[in-house]
């Protein structure tokens, strides 16, 4: 990515592709000089970034080495509230409660239960190109059994336990979109 202008700034979008507000949103990125070192670090805030929505954001390197920055790679980012290593509460029922935690950078696309065959269906994208966690939480306790799928196959490697008042599900995403889908959810 090449930088524009005087001040060597990289100009770029950002669209938040989820149904979830994204607050304050750290972006990240390397500035690299004409042999391929690194020069710089440099970051930039979005304070908030509601669902579906695009803004632009602005890369600036320290002024007292811009005229060394001759180009960006490595664009990343992190959100205070993703809340990665602690649970997000969601009712997903009049009658059951859903936490989801995850690792790595994933986003949720899309989250829906559908009420007349019991399944909750999660639309996931692990953006990190390595596999990450997903940790599930029902609440109040399953009786009968569920069934994890993974586009469309059964999730034999997700494991399944049932804890005192909980049923938690864990699980490894593999990089890229997927669609995790929960059979046989019970209506209390």
């Amino acid at each position: 990515m090449i930088p524009q202008g005087p001040s060597k700034d990289l100009y770029g979008n950002i669209t938040n592709t989820g149904p979830l507000q994204i607050n304050n949103l750290t972006l990240l990125a390397i500035a690299n000089d004409n042999k391929s070192s690194q020069v710089d670090s440099v970051k930039t805030l979005i304070p908030v970034l509601k669902p579906y929505e695009t803004i632009g954001f602005t890369f600036t390197p320290n002024p007292a080495i811009k005229d060394r920055v001759h180009y960006y790679t490595c664009v990343a980012g992190d959100a205070e509230d993703m809340m990665v290593g602690k649970y997000k509460m969601i009712d997903v029922s009049n009658s059951k409660a859903l936490g989801y935690k995850y690792s790595g950078m994933m986003v949720l696309d899309a989250l829906d239960y559908n009420k007349s065959n019991h399944q909750l269906s999660m639309k996931l994208n692990n953006v990190y190109p390595i596999s990450g966690s997903l940790s599930l939480q029902l609440m109040p306790n399953q009786i009968n059994p569920i069934s994890v799928y993974l586009d469309g196959k059964l999730f034999e490697s997700a494991t399944i336990k049932q804890l005192e008042n909980t049923m938690q599900v864990d699980m490894s995403i593999p990089q890229g979109p997927h669609e995790i889908v929960l059979s046989g959810m019970e209506e209390h």
